[in-house]
């Protein structure tokens, strides 16, 4: 099928007027009140130019300075960088303090700054790997955000590998994959594996997170089978691809289309070529799945082609 992101229906203007201005059940955390106060715009460019800068400034400087843009970006880069010492202590305190809120509002603000949906959205995977977190994000409209930003940015790869990461990390919890789903999540990472065939990292979590949901009529089954052809040294991603057609075949028109794709051989191959990857629960039993899956399926095929036969 056409990429959604090509038909002349999508538009700029459209994606951000869609976008859920606030989750009605959602109480921000109250900013605390001894924040030190940063005198201006030009104090505040100086403090984000050092390499180490206090917790309590990054913070002052992201709810001080909402209506500028550059500020922002540049804040949000540098609480991104505090996080990437996977302290997870340090990411409560900052969402206690109102960081995430603040995230999610820029990106809410400024949709078409580039820079900003990048860092927003790389932020927000790192948050989004504690699973506490990941809800609060999920709740304070980081969906919403993360799918907008993957359309407005479609081109961009770094937007689509953070995108669809914090996405996989959101979806490891049952009560959000609804809310994921019904917010075009799906459509989005099916639309960027289709933008960026040759991004072993867009394919990768691209298959990671494709469902059962809608997934024939968007082209999800030929985008797997094409990014585990592509990428076939990649173990991560094969285990992926792999996963997803344990669901896909439990699925009859994903089943069909992957038999017209030979995507029995494609399973076969990638379990000889990458041996180490049958251990993994993800994948294990897959072969044998495909193939228990397609004699059924077949059965029923002549089954019913008896049935009319005889009519």
């Amino acid at each position: 099928p056409p990429s959604h992101l090509e038909s002349s229906n999508f538009n700029q203007s459209q994606a951000i007027s869609e976008l859920t201005l606030e989750t009605t059940l959602h109480q921000p955390p109250k900013v605390p009140d001894n924040l030190p106060q940063i005198s201006s715009e030009k104090e505040a460019t100086k403090i984000l130019k050092r390499n180490n800068v206090e917790l309590e400034q990054l913070l002052a400087i992201i709810h001080q300075y909402k209506s500028n843009a550059k500020l922002q970006s540049l804040v949000i880069h540098k609480i991104w960088d505090v996080l990437s010492c996977d302290d997870d202590e340090r990411m409560h305190e900052i969402t206690n303090s109102g960081g995430v809120d603040a995230i999610v509002s820029a990106m809410k603000l400024y949709p078409l700054q580039l820079d900003l949906q990048s860092n927003g959205c790389g932020a927000l995977l790192s948050f989004s790997s504690v699973p506490r977190i990941a809800s609060h994000v999920a709740n304070c409209s980081g969906v919403d955000v993360i799918v907008r930003a993957m359309r407005l940015h479609s081109k961009n790869s770094d937007v689509q590998v953070y995108g669809c990461g914090t996405l996989m990390n959101m979806a490891a919890n049952p009560t959000l994959i609804s809310h994921i789903c019904s917010s075009g999540a799906i459509d989005v990472i099916i639309d960027c594996m289709r933008i960026h065939p040759r991004k072993e990292r867009v394919q990768n979590l691209g298959a990671a997170q494709v469902s059962r949901d809608k997934i024939v009529e968007l082209g999800g089954v030929d985008e797997v089978y094409k990014a585990m052809k592509a990428h076939k040294k990649s173990i991560e991603l094969n285990v992926h691809g792999l996963g997803a057609m344990k669901n896909f075949i439990l699925n009859q028109d994903a089943l069909r289309r992957l038999q017209d794709l030979n995507g029995r051989k494609l399973v076969e191959d990638a379990q000889r070529r990458l041996p180490a990857i049958n251990s993994n629960p993800a994948v294990k039993g897959s072969f044998e799945a495909f193939v228990g899956n397609e004699y059924a399926f077949a059965s029923d095929v002549s089954n019913r082609d008896s049935d009319v036969a005889n009519l």
